[in-house]
């Protein structure tokens, strides 16, 4: 396919703030700016418009400022610190661009009138504005990597963009109807945070914008995915080619809210009242930063940030994706099934519950990767789950002959006393399992066959307590003066292990399209 002419206009561009990386290399085209370092830096840290929010609104007058000399300060030092630059050349690069783009804006400001609206809520500059003659021709395969007759690569996302009707296939249609009445019921219970939807689950709060994003599958992958992974704060750590690509996944499995009838009833009989696989439990993968629920209102949510539960049993590690296809693949997946879920089905406890829905996603991600799957069920691990299944929620190790075996020949510590004469033992806090996990370290109880294995049921309750907020550690390693958890990295001084609180992975340059059926052209965007 041959690069295609496409003419650049800077009054039909998207306002600042709303532009993406693309709109931002183009308004440096347009405004001749030729510094290669710093392009270099907006390409690569995906510099988006949302950064120059404040600024933009104080330049243009819409905030009262004293000084907007030093909101300059401050938005230079800022964009040093984003895309790790001089702060000089970040002055030079917000007066040659960023402050002759809010002229332009400030030109049609004036000349448009009422007509110009520049709202939080609002893609659109303007309607019947008096348009300049300067434009730019620029090829658009050199810019974004293919041909595309609109100018949809210039604006950053928000999730309450729609995709116009006659951009829908007849399946997509019917799917949204059910989800819009699913959010319609669910967006009016009183007991629906939509701050919390906002912030920590990619929703808009909207019915029709949320039901595209949660049945129209670019639109979910990009919403839940692809969008993230390019934010600037974060793709610097999320995006490095230099190091291998991996993202880690977890089962989290939590408490049930059920009366005890209910429970003895689901335990005696469990194919007559649920299917279940573990248990009378609710289930929910958790992939890098990714929590992904099927709830009982019959709606996937998919929670990016902010893990915390405090009905969680366990949190057992999976296994990873090892390259960028993989982690593709995954979210692909991820996206299929969820969207299957959210348009075609209905929660029901015995026949389409959380682990049906959770069984079919490791299902599909075994065939990715063999080695994401559960550990094997041996050793005490293996008696958890079936204790697990029969109604035992409590955070429960049970001692195996090998380990017993090596109790027996050890030298007896009075720190560990109260672990030697015991079949199993019950935790009730976080530092309960640390000082433990530590003694069987002790005792070389994980080079042992089994004990590698109960080393991931001890992590699994370890990294459930994490997500109940429950941080109280033990004293027997204390790096720089911080409280070492056993399942830290020894010796990084670091509070907590990564695959929960601080959710480190890595998906190189991986690409996730946007979805280009959103819209046409900017000005036509509500």
């Amino acid at each position: 396919m041959g690069n295609s002419i496409q003419t650049f206009d800077i009054y039909d561009s998207p306002p600042l703030r709303k532009a993406n990386t693309n709109a931002i290399l183009l308004l440096c085209d347009h405004f001749k700016y030729e510094n290669k370092k710093v392009r270099k830096l907006i390409k690569e840290q995906q510099l988006v418009g949302s950064v120059f929010t404040e600024y933009s609104q104080k330049y243009l007058g819409q905030k009262k400022v004293n000084s907007l000399l030093a909101e300059k300060e401050d938005l230079a030092l800022n964009l040093t610190q984003l895309l790790q630059c001089s702060q000089s050349l970040m002055k030079e690069f917000i007066e040659q661009v960023i402050d002759k783009k809010l002229d332009i804006e400030k030109e049609i400001m004036i000349k448009a009138g009422d007509s110009f609206l520049l709202t939080d809520n609002n893609l659109t500059v303007r309607e019947n504005h008096v348009k300049g003659t300067s434009s730019i021709e620029t090829t658009s395969k050199s810019i974004y990597g293919e041909d595309n007759n609109d100018i949809s690569f210039l604006c950053e996302y928000n999730s309450a963009l729609i995709i116009d009707e006659s951009n829908l296939d007849e399946v997509e249609k019917e799917r949204i109807e059910k989800v819009k009445e699913k959010l319609t019921s669910f967006y009016l219970n009183p007991k629906t945070n939509l701050d919390s939807l906002k912030k920590s689950y990619g929703l808009s709060g909207l019915v029709e914008a949320d039901a595209q994003s949660l049945v129209c599958k670019d639109k979910f992958l990009y919403n839940f995915f692809g969008n993230t992974i390019r934010t600037p704060k974060l793709s610097k750590d999320l995006r490095n080619t230099e190091r291998e690509a991996f993202i880690n996944v977890k089962l989290v499995v939590s408490v049930v809210k059920t009366t005890d009838i209910e429970r003895t009833l689901a335990i005696l009989a469990p194919n007559q009242i649920c299917h279940t696989v573990w248990g009378v439990t609710h289930t929910s993968i958790l992939i890098g930063q990714y929590k992904i629920d099927w709830f009982n209102d019959s709606l996937v949510m998919i929670k990016n940030s902010s893990h915390s539960s405090s009905e969680a049993i366990i949190a057992i590690d999976l296994g990873k994706f090892t390259t960028k296809e993989q982690i593709e693949q995954a979210f692909q997946t991820i996206t299929d099934i969820s969207t299957k879920y959210n348009g075609d089905k209905t929660y029901n406890n015995k026949t389409c519950n959380c682990q049906v829905f959770t069984s079919e996603i490791l299902k599909e991600f075994k065939k990715i990767n063999p080695e994401v799957t559960i550990p094997k069920n041996k050793s005490s691990l293996g008696k958890y789950f079936k204790e697990l299944k029969k109604g035992e929620i409590r955070k429960i190790f049970y001692y195996n002959d090998e380990l017993k075996k090596l109790i027996k020949n050890s030298k007896k510590e009075e720190k560990y006393s109260n672990f030697y004469d015991n079949d199993s033992i019950v935790f009730n806090s976080r530092r309960e399992i640390d000082v433990f996990a530590y003694w069987l370290d002790s005792l070389g109880y994980f080079s042992t066959k089994t004990g590698e294995v109960d080393f991931y049921l001890l992590k699994a309750f370890d990294r459930a307590f994490c997500l109940q907020n429950e941080n109280e550690l033990s004293d027997i390693l204390v790096v720089n003066g911080v409280e070492c958890s056993f399942f830290t990295t020894h010796g990084t001084g670091k509070r907590d292990d990564i695959s929960i609180i601080k959710m480190e992975y890595n998906t190189q340059d991986l690409n996730i399209p946007f979805p280009s059926r959103l819209f046409t052209r900017p000005s036509k965007l509500l």
